[in-house]
């Protein structure tokens, strides 16, 4: 795992649900920053993506992207956690869709299964399928995908911090989200 863990959004692994069964938690208490975790695999061009997520709250964002190293579409499937208690994800440039409405302290196990030769993509959460030969979020050609990142804030593009007033760089109301049982398995 390679992390980004600012003071106010740490991200560690803690003994949940148990001693013997850790997972990796993201907690965000940063008003202008955010908790990042990201799990490198084998470069594929299909896919299946296997994790599960457990949210404290449902008024917490986590950001799910798939990420290719494709000049220009680095993100081309996108699912989160929204912060109106909605599980989303993007069909298609700009088309965002509501996949369920999620509750706090429920495990939610996602299956991902991605497809860059047809720039495709379907998600199954809870082994219902939610949605089915999705186009990519990015318009352009993707070759291949390689990493899976969790984030609790937007995307920047960039990797720097997002500045903010000196006055309200304080902690606030956290957002806490768990993550376990990440697989990765190329296909053919």
């Amino acid at each position: 795992w390679n992390i980004y863990s600012p003071k106010y959004a740490p991200v560690r692994v803690v003994e949940f649900p148990g001693g013997k069964n850790k997972s990796l938690e993201l907690r965000d208490m940063d008003p202008g920053d955010f908790a990042k975790a990201q799990r490198v695999f084998p470069e594929s061009q299909k896919v299946r993506l296997t994790f599960k997520v457990l949210t404290r709250q449902t008024s917490g964002e986590l950001d799910i992207d798939v990420r290719s190293k494709t000049s220009g579409n680095y993100r081309p499937i996108r699912i989160w956690f929204d912060t109106d208690g909605n599980i989303k994800a993007e069909k298609g440039k700009g088309n965002t869709i509501v996949l369920m409405a999620y509750q706090k302290d429920i495990w939610y196990s996602f299956v991902v299964d991605i497809d860059t030769k047809a720039k495709k993509y379907a998600v199954k959460i809870n082994m219902s399928s939610m949605l089915k030969d999705a186009l990519f979020s990015e318009s352009g050609d993707v070759s291949s995908v390689e990493r899976l990142v969790f984030r609790t804030g937007p995307y920047r593009g960039v990797e720097l911090t997002n500045f903010t007033d000196p006055e309200k760089d304080h902690p606030v109301e956290p957002s806490v989200f768990y993550r376990d049982d990440v697989t990765s398995k190329t296909l053919k």
